[in-house]
């Protein structure tokens, strides 16, 4: 989905937003009127800078030097390896509740606060 810059016509305030090419011409209003879509540069992301990995490679046994991003990701797949933050959420189950403890703390509170049942 491309990326546009966009300014406000009235006072100049600036935003970068999203659209697809079916929302092309879908720009908001700001200040009362639709902001206009501004030529910019555009973007290009580069690729990672090289470096030399502080793990072994189950290939080699040696730590590898690691030149782009599919470099990268082969390294950390081939050797089981995860990326600090891009690991999947493990799902928890909630602990089910002891009805019986739930009781007694009841029980217990309402005792202090003089609360007859």
């Amino acid at each position: 989905m491309p990326l546009y810059d966009i300014q406000c016509g009235h006072c100049g305030h600036t935003e970068e937003i999203f659209r697809s090419l079916d929302e092309y011409d879908a720009l908001p209003d700001h200040c009362g009127s639709r902001m206009v879509r501004m030529i910019s540069a555009p973007r290009v992301m580069s690729d990672i800078e090289p470096y030399q990995a502080v793990a072994s490679d189950i290939a080699t046994g040696k730590p590898p030097h690691i030149s782009s991003r599919s470099q990268h990701r082969e390294f950390l797949k081939r050797n089981g390896y995860v990326e600090l933050g891009n690991e999947m959420p493990k799902s928890r189950k909630a602990p089910e509740p002891d009805r019986m403890e739930i009781g007694r703390t009841i029980k217990r509170v309402m005792d202090e606060k003089g609360i007859r049942a």
